[in-house]
Order: C-alpha cells, then sequence, then structure tokens
C-alpha cells in the first residue's frame, strides 16, 4: 500500500469510526459529514506536498479546489466567526461565489487530469466528466456531482498515469456519498 493509499484509507476510516463510536455510545450512527472539506483539504494537502514536484499542476489546482470549498462551507466559518458576522455570512454571496470558484477550479483540475493533446480517446473522457458534473450544478443533483467525481477514478485503469490522484478523485466520491447518505437518513 502506497503512502497514498493510506492516507485516503486513513481519510475515510476516521468519519466511519467516528460513526462506529457514537453508534455505541448512544445508539445511532452519525457520520461527521460538515467536516467532509477539512478532511478533503487536509489530504490534499498531503498530496500536494508529496507530489508537488512530479504533478505541479494537478497539485495546485487539487489544492485551490479543496481550499475554495473549505471556504464555501458554513462549518468551517462557523469556528472562527461570531453568530451574527455567520448569518451575515450565509445571507451573503460570499459562500455562493466560494462555490462556484470551486466547482470552476473542479473542472480545471478535470481538464489537466484527462485531457492530453496528443491523446484523443483519453482526451473524450473529459467530456462525460464535464456533462455530469455541469448537469449535476444545474440541477442540483449530489448523486451526479459523485458519478463526474468517478470519471477521472475509473479513467485511472486504462490511463495509469492517473495515479496517485485518482484517489483523491476516490475520496471527493466516498465523502460527498457520506453526506448525501446522512442527508438523506436523517429525512
Amino acid at each position: 500500500m502506497t503512502r497514498q493509499e493510506r492516507t485516503i484509507a486513513i481519510a475515510v476510516l476516521i468519519p466511519l469510526l467516528y460513526g462506529l463510536q457514537i453508534y455505541f455510545t448512544q445508539g445511532s450512527f452519525i457520520l461527521p459529514f460538515p467536516l467532509n472539506e477539512l478532511i478533503f483539504f487536509i489530504v490534499a494537502v498531503v498530496f500536494g506536498i508529496q507530489l508537488y514536484k512530479f504533478r505541479f499542476l494537478e497539485s495546485v489546482f487539487s489544492l485551490a479546489f479543496a481550499f475554495f470549498q473549505l471556504l464555501s462551507s458554513e462549518v468551517f466559518w462557523s469556528f472562527l466567526l461570531q453568530q451574527e458576522t455567520l448569518t451575515e455570512l450565509a445571507d451573503g454571496p460570499l459562500l455562493g461565489l466560494a462555490s462556484i470558484l470551486s466547482y470552476t477550479l473542479l473542472v480545471i483540475w478535470g481538464g489537466i487530469s484527462l485531457i492530453r493533446p496528443t491523446d484523443k480517446v483519453r482526451s473524450s473522457v473529459f467530456i462525460p466528466f464535464l456533462a455530469l458534473i455541469s448537469a449535476g450544478l444545474i440541477f442540483r443533483s449530489e448523486p451526479l456531482i459523485i458519478l463526474s467525481a468517478l470519471v477521472p477514478f475509473i479513467a485511472h485503469f486504462k490511463y495509469k498515469e492517473l495515479a496517485p490522484y485518482h484517489l483523491l478523485w476516490l475520496l471527493f466520491a466516498l465523502l460527498e456519498t457520506m453526506r448525501l447518505a446522512m442527508l438523506a437518513w436523517a429525512h
């Protein structure tokens, strides 16, 4: 198991173990999904530190996506701001703009990962990625966003040079699936 695989395994196991701990102490299984952005940011930083010499652009754009995704999270700001200020922030346009910027950076990161002018077949993999993420954002469909993140992960099985960043795409999909499952279970 590589360092990156261990990092992803730990990043997935921590919320699961937290959920199990809550289950055994309180009788209900609850994943800490509001912390997904922080978990993803920390893992993106670890990947960036380990891989920036070999995959500079992917490191920069994955880190930028993770950073702006974190900035678009109300939970993140709740640790830093007073309630009144947090309410003003939530009612204003800044969180929405950070979210739009984060998904724009996600699309650029996907393009950097998938598009190769010398390989038209590999470049064509970007089309379903872009279509799924666009549809997911337009229709506010989390499952489509999750599927879009799985496109670069699945493409790794044909294009091995997508490794190890394919694991970061998988982590994003897993964390979003955990969020979707907890929100669906709560309703």
